[in-house]
């Protein structure tokens, strides 16, 4: 699995200005090797010139495709350019965004299509193109807003332009998990960027600025880009193993109409383990919120650090490699199976149907195995403290294993005494030492 930018190509939207642009800037800093920099119309493209430049100072290829993406052909031909110039594209970043700050009472049909345009069809099929243009193991981005999880007066068409953008993040994952492609969203607060002043007066900000908890240590009292731009590096990155998520990267929002929060009381974050794509080895997916609850202790933390770094130790056996080894061990004992019955009569005089037993039994105890690993290795939910529950985690049981296993046979006979602890060691996902 690629977990690192280096040498990865990447492909931004809307990279002309502001988010868009500091995201192109910054991942070749970090070794990505390409950036595609989109940008919409004439009127935006001297900036995104400007960025390309910096791209290419970093070390990196620029190309610039434009165009509008509210259709499903103009996101094909951008990702076909794209793929085209710099032969493939590893990451794919939607920032592309219109704002209305409306009551829906007011709000027109126009202003309506137009909304959803932007921030639902256009992110639809950016999904739907990238889901088939990206390279194997690709990541896939859109940047959605704060308010999926909050409300503010007059972003209700807004909101909801961008509330099926979560669907479609928790959807397209199962699609796309056979070639490894992982899929998010990122919702930043209020951002200090023309988007958002635009909309509001000079009250409305400060009223915005009075309803974050950590305004005060933010350069402008609102969500700065230059605090957003780590945590999409990490998601297209190093955390590769986390999909389908929509992660809330906002200040807190403050509770008891803007005053600070009570003692004990802080955002949470809600932690998920589950085993995806067929593979029983641990997948990490974290979903934001800002919940507030008691904080979480640094053990569980601590904890899932641990599970990483099992899974990347290699410990933990792929089901295809658990079926590839039960497989082999059931055609080494049908393939000796006379020379074994030869040694058995040798060794005990036994009948011959006895002989044959001791090799059919073992390679039934495989073929049960084989028939219900899937069920042995799948997940078992838990019940979790109540604490926890109120908090949104979940408690999930991973039967992991532990490690290379030894089973030393004290006798020649009955073969399942060596067979059946070495049959269970792989099927559970240990390399197996075995000792008749």
């Amino acid at each position: 699995m690629k977990t690192t930018l280096e040498s990865m190509n990447v492909l931004v939207t809307g990279a002309s200005k502001k988010l868009g642009g500091l995201i192109a800037r910054d991942l070749p800093k970090h070794g990505a090797s390409g950036v595609a920099i989109h940008y919409h119309s004439d009127s935006s493209k001297g900036d995104a010139e400007q960025v390309a430049k910096d791209v290419e100072a970093a070390g990196a290829k620029s190309v610039l495709p434009s165009g509008d993406l509210t259709t499903d052909a103009a996101n094909e031909k951008l990702f076909a350019d794209a793929k085209a110039a710099l032969s493939g594209v590893d990451i794919a970043i939607n920032t592309v965004g219109k704002v209305l700050r409306k009551p829906i009472v007011e709000t027109s049909e126009d202003e309506y299509d137009k909304t959803f345009d932007v921030n639902s069809k256009a992110a639809c099929f950016f999904i739907k193109q990238a889901g088939k243009h990206l390279n194997d193991e690709g990541k896939l981005l859109t940047v959605v807003t704060s308010l999926l999880g909050a409300f503010a007066p007059g972003y209700s068409t807004y909101g909801g332009a961008k509330a099926p953008v979560e669907h479609f993040t928790r959807a397209a994952p199962k699609e796309f998990v056979e070639r490894g492609i992982s899929v998010n969203s990122i919702g930043p607060g209020p951002m200090d960027t023309p988007f958002f002043y635009g909309q509001e007066t000079d009250e409305t900000t400060q009223f915005h600025k009075s309803q974050t908890a950590m305004s005060a240590f933010s350069s402008t009292g609102l969500t700065d880009i230059e605090d957003i731009a780590p945590y999409i590096r990490f998601i297209v990155s190093e955390g590769w193993w986390m999909t389908g998520q929509t992660f809330s990267s906002t200040v807190n929002i403050r509770p008891n109409k803007g005053r600070a929060p009570p003692p004990g009381r802080a955002a949470a974050t809600r932690c998920v383990l589950r085993s995806g794509g067929g593979d029983p080895r641990l997948r990490f997916i974290f979903s934001s919120s800002n919940v507030a609850g008691p904080a979480v202790d640094n053990r569980f933390a601590t904890q899932l650090h641990r599970q990483q770094e099992l899974f990347w130790s290699d410990k933990s056996k792929t089901a295809a490699w658990r079926r590839l080894q039960l497989g082999r061990m059931k055609q080494m004992l049908n393939d000796h199976r006379d020379a074994w019955c030869e040694a058995i009569h040798a060794d005990y005089g036994k009948p011959s149907f006895e002989q044959a037993f001791e090799v059919i039994l073992p390679t039934g105890v495989i073929d049960n195995y084989l028939a219900h690993l899937d069920d042995y290795i799948a997940p078992e939910e838990r019940e979790l403290p109540q604490r926890l529950a109120d908090m949104g985690y979940r408690g999930m049981i991973y039967r992991e294993p532990v490690g290379p296993t030894m089973v030393v046979g004290p006798f020649n006979a009955p073969l399942l005494l060596v067979i059946d602890p070495a049959v269970a060691a792989l099927a559970a996902g240990n390399p197996v030492v075995l000792k008749p």
